[in-house]
């Protein structure tokens, strides 16, 4: 390459397929029975792929792979079924099982299994508020400060996650193992009116703040898009009501998440947006928040511009020492905490139910769902009494 760029080898780690079969017709793994010419390297390989007449996928089994470089895996053979929804899938929940829940809270018709195991399960993933930046008013110290101490994320947590996720602060979460010794703010309503009133900004009859600029009246009201998911519109509702209280107005509109990638945020027409980031294990802040990646399809969302943290991603990305590129990214959280082009909420916990019967889960943290299998070797279901 011609630079260096040691995040190479997590971006680009592929698979394993087989060349002298594929590479001649690479349309051959879409087929039904591709898995019979594949190469397996984990502990388990696909025996048979079970599917309904329409098609559709009904059952995949596997049993263990001998040439598993480790020791040989405990189960002999895992069976995986599938389900149209999650609400198909508890309903049929039963023997010596495992679930991944797609969303939580569950909807009023949706039961969990009784006896069964609830694993909350960290995600490199979070939820934040993308402050657009090119916004007159949004790129003022006072006013991000105040909205930032104005929202209640353990209200949120509680209300919306039900308990199942835990507050962010900045760019990288605890698991990145990059410094978390920054600046943060608090909760605290009361000291974002004093933060509001010390700066201009005044009540006016309706209840909500304004500010008079030569000959023009500056409002603090808001547009907030984000995608028409349950749980994001409750969150909205609830920094909506916060928000109030310290007299800014915000004006909640959800879309389909097509919709809104696709009107909304190609184009950056908002003044804030709600949505989410899946992180690395390896985090490469570039296309979130270098100025270069401001404009469609770079993931700047608050249109974030500032050349120290430009020179220092470019540095990390540059950095094969590993310690030196965590103090790098840690100088970088720090600078973004200050600025403030984000207000960062919650990371949602992955849901995952288990039959008790099941012994060896041991999961933190995942940086995808499906690294839930990630230690599926050392699952297990009977233990015996050894001499020691």
């Amino acid at each position: 390459m011609p630079n260096p760029y040691p995040f190479f080898l997590e971006n680009f780690t592929f698979k394993i397929l087989p060349s002298h079969i594929f590479k001649e017709n690479v349309q051959e793994i879409t087929l039904p029975n591709f898995y019979q010419k594949t190469v397996f390297s984990g502990p388990f390989k696909i025996k048979e792929v079970i599917k309904n007449k329409e098609g559709e996928m009904e059952k995949l089994i596997l049993d263990q792979n001998p040439y598993w470089y480790q020791n040989p895996p405990f189960l002999q053979e895992i069976i995986i079924t599938f389900f149209k929804d999650q609400k198909e899938a508890l309903k049929n929940f039963q023997g010596i099982s495992t679930l991944a829940l797609e969303h939580w809270p569950l909807e009023k018709d949706e039961i969990l299994p009784k006896n069964i195991n609830l694993n909350s399960i960290g995600l490199t993933r979070y939820f934040a508020l993308f402050l657009n930046q090119k916004n007159e008013i949004l790129k003022r110290s006072e006013v991000k400060q105040a909205l930032a101490q104005a929202v209640p994320k353990d209200e949120i947590i509680q209300k919306v996650l039900l308990g199942k996720g835990r507050k962010v602060d900045g760019i990288f979460l605890p698991e990145h193992q990059i410094n978390q010794d920054f600046p943060k703010i608090e909760f605290n309503p009361e000291l974002a009116k004093k933060t509001l009133e010390e700066n201009g900004w005044k009540l006016n009859q309706n209840g909500f703040r304004e500010k008079e600029e030569g000959d023009k009246k500056l409002k603090l009201e808001f547009s907030l898009y984000l995608p028409e998911q349950e749980d994001l519109k409750n969150t909205a509702t609830i920094l909506q009501k916060s928000w109030q209280s310290i007299g800014v107005k915000l004006n909640i509109t959800s879309l389909p998440p097509q919709k809104l990638l696709q009107d909304i945020v190609r184009e950056r027409k908002y003044e804030i947006l709600l949505l989410g980031y899946a992180l690395n294990l390896f985090p490469d802040p570039f296309v979130f928040w270098h100025s270069s990646q401001s404009e469609f399809p770079g993931r700047n969302l608050s249109m974030y511009q500032n050349d120290k943290v430009d020179e220092l991603i470019k540095k990390a990305r540059e950095t094969q020492d590993l310690n030196e590129r965590k103090k790098i990214l840690g100088e970088i959280q720090t600078q973004i905490a200050q600025d403030l082009p984000a207000i960062f909420l919650f990371s949602p916990d992955f849901l995952y139910l288990s039959s008790p019967k099941i012994k060896g889960l041991d999961l933190k943290y995942l940086p995808d769902p499906s690294w839930r299998f990630a230690q599926i070797n050392q699952w297990y279901l009977k233990t015996k009494r050894v001499k020691k």
